[in-house]
């Protein structure tokens, strides 16, 4: 029995060793990453306090040359303020001296149906040349109707005259003639046509008595179109089309119909592209509708279709 509890104390005594060892080791090995974890710390705060990589170099390099730009850009901008004030002064100045009256400007529609007269409207910047563009469009409407008398009189062969599609309003018109901006280039080019809202399968009718001259389809450019050819010279195009409903050499009658509004080839949205050719020479088509509007309706078009800078192919 002594032999035996001899033998439990000793393995007693070697289990406490151990785990006084395997204690002693754990707290020491504690120590140590602890300590480690620490300089690792404080190794990193003297790094990013007392050296910058090549990012934090350009980055603070890049904000001292922004705040000295920024400081330039803020002469430079009082400088054209200045500039600018001056320039009103003088406007005014320019204006006064001619009208002898004070600069107002005219900001609405009941001003100037107010104003008996032109020397009653104040004008100034933006107004002025808004005014000189009205002016310049009543002088070219004025100058159509004198022609198209003039034609009538002579007995002289009259162009198209109708709107290419039923029941036309002048809200329809989108941009006509002329450098427009194109949804598809991004940039301006020359719109050889008159735009016409409408939706998709609505009726385009022959605006003259005609041949048909052309039809072609295709999903490029014009899309589906069809050209007639008329007395005196005049070619008519209609084009995006979606569907077409003559033949190449058939007769067609004013009023017609040729095809229907879509969206074939180049098309922003769904329109009728309508374009009028005088021995290859390009012809605004907003002039020439007298027969579909009132006189009122006829001069809106005109301000519609040039003021819109927008062209739908």
């Amino acid at each position: 029995m002594s032999r035996t509890r001899y033998i439990f104390d000793a393995a007693q005594g070697v289990f406490r060793k151990s785990v006084t060892s395997i204690s002693n080791f754990i707290f020491t090995a504690l120590k140590y990453i602890l300590a480690a974890s620490a300089l690792a710390v404080l190794w990193y705060i003297a790094f990013a306090l007392l050296l910058s990589t090549d990012l934090e170099r350009r980055l603070k390099a890049e904000n001292r040359i922004y705040a000295e730009q920024y400081e330039s850009m803020k002469e430079d901008v009082e400088l054209l303020e200045a500039v600018v004030e001056g320039l009103e002064l003088r406007d005014g100045e320019i204006y006064e001296g001619i009208f002898r009256n004070s600069v107002k400007t005219v900001a609405r529609k009941e001003d100037l149906s107010d104003a008996e007269n032109i020397s009653d409207i104040q004008v100034s910047g933006f107004t002025d040349r808004k005014l000189e563009s009205a002016l310049e469009g009543a002088a070219r409407v004025d100058a159509a109707f004198r022609r198209f008398f003039e034609a009538v009189d002579s007995g002289a062969v009259l162009p198209p005259l109708s709107a290419p599609v039923e029941d036309f309003s002048v809200k329809r018109a989108g941009a006509s003639v002329g450098m427009r901006y194109s949804p598809f280039l991004g940039t301006e080019a020359m719109h050889g046509g008159l735009d016409i809202i409408g939706t998709s399968g609505a009726a385009v009718v022959a605006a003259a008595d005609g041949t048909v001259l052309e039809v072609s389809r295709s999903l490029k450019g014009k899309g589906n179109a069809v050209i007639l050819g008329h007395e005196g010279g005049y070619v008519t195009r209609y084009a995006h089309l979606g569907s077409i409903s003559v033949r190449t050499g058939s007769r067609v009658r004013r009023g017609e119909q040729i095809g229907t509004i879509g969206m074939s080839g180049v098309s922003y949205a769904p329109h009728l592209h309508y374009e009028i050719l005088r021995d290859s020479l390009v012809l605004d088509p907003a002039l020439y509708m007298p027969a579909s509007l009132s006189p009122e309706e006829y001069v809106e078009l005109q301000t519609l279709a040039r003021g819109s800078g927008q062209s739908l192919d």
